[in-house]
């Protein structure tokens, strides 16, 4: 049976963590970008962009070791990213999930790397005020993932319609995976939709990581948009798998807090609420369809390629 567990978040300080021994994974896509003042043009991947160096330049001041695969930013981004002595490595698989599998897989062959963390760019936050404490039980060898949990002071940085949204997708996730005993009754809610993960850097997690799944589609509108390789593969679904293999994953509370200036940009976009509903449909039938295969339904339309 798997296990969880949620202990009230204990301030750790950073001296206790060898911040060598994490390695943050991360991947841009910034292909607007520019540097100087914030102007209309292109605002929206000018700010995220921004917010992405700054994440960076807090990652290396804090000495964590760090991986960035980029599909295709501006030449005036990957300059600022050389500038910072990091050189990225090109996207090799277009695809979310494809250019974090490869963050994962650079990230896993940094020397002394024991824990490895999945951070989209723009959450300065979890690097400047949550990694240590996140990583602790993975260190201390009673966690194999942990899987960050917000607070209400978190979730009240974010702009409303993505406050309900996260929560209602979260519920239906978390009880998805208990109605097939996937998670245990007792067990806090996983803050899956938040986004980082952390999970230990050894062969047989970073593989579960690593998979593939594809989906077999039929001719429907609804099937266009489920596509395992936007969000569910690099990030739920494995946490399924590792749930379904009795592998310990953990809810750890953490501080963080939402960038102002990106919920600014994103309380009234409509672009964005589509984005939040294509996320939640793709991300909820995938799990059913793995929770199937897992149980050995032939219902299941997901299958492996790697």
């Amino acid at each position: 049976m798997p296990t969880t567990a949620s202990p009230e978040r204990q301030v750790i300080p950073e001296y206790e963590v060898n911040p060598r021994s994490i390695g943050i994974a991360t991947a841009t896509f910034y292909r607007n970008w520019y540097p100087g003042d914030v102007r209309e043009e292109n605002k929206n991947e000018k700010v995220r962009g921004d917010l992405a160096l700054q994440m960076i330049s807090e990652s290396i001041g804090k000495g964590f070791q760090i991986a960035v695969v980029d599909g295709g930013s501006s030449e005036a981004f990957r300059h600022a990213l050389t500038d910072m002595g990091i050189t990225p490595h090109a996207e090799e698989e277009e695809g979310m999930s494809g250019s974090r599998r490869q963050a994962f897989k650079e990230v896993s062959k940094l020397d002394g790397v024991k824990v490895i963390a999945w951070a989209e760019p723009e959450k300065v936050s979890i690097v400047r005020d949550c990694l240590p404490e996140a990583a602790l039980p993975i260190l201390q060898g009673t966690a194999d993932i942990v899987v960050p949990r917000r607070d209400a002071a978190a979730f009240s940085t974010y702009p409303d319609y993505q406050v309900m949204y996260e929560q209602r997708a979260n519920n239906l996730w978390n009880t998805m995976l208990r109605n097939h005993n996937l998670l245990p009754e007792s067990a806090e809610d996983l803050d899956v939709w938040f986004g980082p993960r952390l999970f230990k850097n050894e062969p047989g997690i970073l593989n579960i990581f690593l998979t593939k799944y594809e989906f077999n589609k039929r001719e429907t509108a609804f099937d266009k948009i489920i596509n395992p390789e936007l969000w569910p593969n690099a990030l739920f679904l494995p946490v399924a798998r590792a749930l379904y293999r009795g592998l310990r994953v953990r809810s750890i509370p953490v501080n963080y807090r939402h960038p102002n200036v990106q919920t600014a940009i994103e309380k009234d976009s409509d672009e964005f609420r589509r984005k939040r509903d294509i996320q939640y449909k793709d991300i909820i039938v995938c799990t059913i369809h793995l929770i199937r295969a897992l149980e050995d339904h032939s219902r299941s339309r997901l299958y492996t390629t790697i």
